[in-house]
This record gives structure tokens, sequence and C-alpha cells, in this order.
């Protein structure tokens, strides 16, 4: 059996994908220690705000503050 790699377009404002810089790219979690030292880096205020992520086609995960906008697979 075989699996196929999936990419989806962007379905997001437009200005929010205008703002993303490339390099800017989040955190990459490779290992549930990456999860828990990103978690241990936020303060409360920013553990109640929601998150962005993205997987990219290598299968990495990306995780920033929905409210910084820096994201780029």
């Amino acid at each position: 059996m075989t699996t196929r790699e999936r990419s989806y377009r962007y379905v997001g404002p437009a200005d929010l994908k205008a703002a993303v810089r490339p390099g800017s790219g989040g955190r990459r979690i490779g290992s549930a220690a990456d999860f828990a030292h990103w978690i241990a880096e936020r303060t409360a205020p920013e553990l109640v705000e929601p998150f962005t992520f993205v997987v990219s086609t290598d299968g990495m995960l990306r995780l920033a503050p929905r409210r910084r906008d820096q994201l780029h697979p």
C-alpha cells in the first residue's frame, strides 16, 4: 500500500497570508520534548490564546501564537 502526499492551498484571510514573512517559520515541533519546551516558553496569557499551526509536506509540525502570524511552511 502506498500513501499519497497531500498539500492544501491557504484558505484564510488574504491580509494574514500577506503578513507571513519567509523565514519566520514559527517553532518546529519534532518531538514531545520540543513541544514541552515550546509550551514552557509561553506565558499564562499566551497559553489561553489560539495557536496557528501547519504541518508541512515533509511532516513537520510548526506552531506559533496566532496573534503573531509567524508561520511559513
